[in-house]
């Protein structure tokens, strides 16, 4: 039983991990379309979609943290 406990202990670290590289990954878009409409006119057609399909899947990684500390996605 020990074992489970430490694999889930490190599914939710993977869990909490891959979230941090989501709002990373979709701040850094954000970014760039900011500085591709500013600077050289030229907005993109990807940012924002790749960018809500990514908050969905944050919001499902932080499930697994937020079970964890007892607490509820507000």
């Amino acid at each position: 039983m020990r074992a489970v406990g430490r694999a889930w202990a490190l599914v939710l670290r993977f869990s909490e991990a891959i979230c941090a590289a989501l709002v990373l990954l979709i701040g850094a878009m954000v970014i760039y379309e900011i500085i591709a409409r500013a600077a050289f006119d030229a907005p993109t057609i990807w940012v924002q979609e790749c960018s809500v399909y990514l908050l969905v899947a944050l919001a499902f990684f932080g499930l697994a943290a937020t079970e964890r500390a007892g607490e509820h996605i507000r």
